[in-house]
């Protein structure tokens, strides 16, 4: 007998391409990575003087970088959700889409 799973299956954007995803997670990469360690050497050095120029400029080269690499790198299938075992039949959903399909896992018996 087998049980019924859900998973989530996405596609990233083609290559060449970006979408709305990529560019939220190009922001978020640009606030976050620069932050953290001009802060720290800040407080390191014995005062919370930030810089916020050194900030503004390495989140821009941030966001530039993190978005090229979306732009040129090939298109992904990301498939979530599924178990050890599991058989699953999958159409690939259009570029920079998500949806939802059911994996098949095989239910397995402890021998008495």
């Amino acid at each position: 007998m087998s049980t019924p799973t859900p998973i989530t299956v996405s596609q990233t954007s083609n290559k060449g391409s970006v979408n709305v995803h990529d560019v939220i997670n190009s922001l978020l990469a640009a606030v976050v990575a620069p932050v953290i360690p001009i802060i720290t050497e800040s407080l390191q050095a014995g005062s919370f003087t930030i810089n916020w120029k050194s900030i503004g400029v390495a989140a821009a080269l941030g966001f530039v970088v993190w978005l090229t690499k979306n732009f040129i790198q090939p298109a992904q299938t990301i498939i979530s959700g599924t178990t050890e075992g599991s058989s699953i039949t999958v159409t690939a959903p259009p570029a920079g889409t998500t949806t939802t399909h059911t994996a098949t896992a095989p239910t397995t018996s402890t021998p008495k």
